[in-house]
């Protein structure tokens, strides 16, 4: 956070949840992050407020998404994330917010994000480690011939069990004629 905060000269609007999430710790479906050169607030809808309050790095101040309103108004000036805003969220903040100029800036996160610190190439290490345990006891399963969803079901009691908090991503479990479909759903 602080070589983001070194590189802000102007104010960055995050809006990717996989960066919020990089930058303050929370793990978000809606919000927004304001990054000025004084600090960083995580504007949130208020009935998550508490729940932020418990998860949030700290030095991450929390905002209703009524606060953003007034914060970005004051801005003449805020960078965003151009990779991932929409042109119809970029038209709906320009007419929100005629006064503020808005530019935007590609892998301004996702550059400090190939960055790893002692702590996230551990937890990395970590991950690799129940991976590969979790990929040592999949061939037993199959003696039994588990469903897709009993499969899922054990990859997630084995994960907890070796002790990562949670999947990256949701696991794609897939047999026979599903396994064509990328994205597939357990049957």
């Amino acid at each position: 956070m602080k070589a983001l905060m070194w590189h802000v000269s102007q104010n960055i609007l995050i809006t990717h949840p996989v960066n919020i999430r990089y930058l303050t710790g929370v793990k978000l479906s809606l919000g927004r992050l304001l990054v000025t050169s004084t600090g960083m607030t995580l504007f949130v809808d208020s009935r998550y407020t508490e729940e932020v309050q418990n998860t949030v790095k700290k030095g991450v101040n929390i905002g209703s998404m009524h606060d953003l309103m007034k914060a970005v108004t004051r801005r003449r000036r805020c960078l965003f994330e151009g990779d991932h805003v929409t042109v119809m969220q970029l038209q709906r903040w320009k007419n929100s917010f005629p006064r503020t100029r808005f530019l935007p800036r590609s892998g301004l996160v996702e550059a400090l994000r190939r960055q790893k610190t002692r702590q996230e190439i551990r937890a990395m290490k970590k991950a690799e480690c129940i991976t590969e345990e979790i990929l040592r006891r999949i061939p037993s399963m199959f003696r039994h011939r588990p469903t897709e969803r009993e499969l899922a079901w054990k990859l997630r009691a084995w994960t907890q069990e070796l002790g990562a908090d949670d999947f990256s991503f949701d696991p794609i479990v897939a047999f026979g004629k599903h396994t064509s479909h990328p994205h597939h759903h357990l049957t």
